[in-house]
C-alpha cells in the first residue's frame, strides 16, 4: 500500500519523486472524491433510517407485548371475580329441543 499513512509517493516525468499528501493524491484520481461523497451521503442517510427502523420495531414489539399481557390478565381476573352486573363468566349450554 502506501509508505506512510498521510503521504503517497508520486513520480514526475523527469523521474524525480516527491511526497504528496493523501488529499492531493485523492484529488488527482478520477471519480474518487465523487465516490467518497456518495458513500458519505449514503451513510448519513442510511444510519438514521436504520436507527429509526430499530426504534419503531422495538416500540411495536412493546405494544404487542403489553396488549397480550393486558388481555391475559383480563381473562385471568374474569375467572376469579364475576362481572359487576351479576353475570358470571360461565358458558351456559342450552338444550336443543
Amino acid at each position: 500500500m502506501h509508505e506512510a499513512a498521510s503521504r503517497v509517493w508520486t513520480f514526475h516525468r523527469a523521474g524525480a519523486r516527491r511526497y504528496v499528501t493523501f488529499a492531493e493524491h485523492l484529488r488527482r484520481q478520477p471519480n474518487v472524491l465523487t465516490r467518497l461523497l456518495l458513500m458519505a451521503a449514503a451513510i448519513i442517510i442510511a444510519v438514521p433510517l436504520a436507527i429509526l427502523a430499530i426504534f419503531v420495531t422495538a416500540v411495536l414489539l412493546v405494544f404487542v407485548a403489553v396488549f397480550l399481557l393486558i388481555h391475559a390478565v383480563r381473562g385471568w381476573l374474569s375467572r376469579l371475580w364475576p362481572s359487576r352486573d351479576g353475570r358470571s363468566n360461565v358458558r351456559v349450554i342450552r338444550r336443543v329441543e
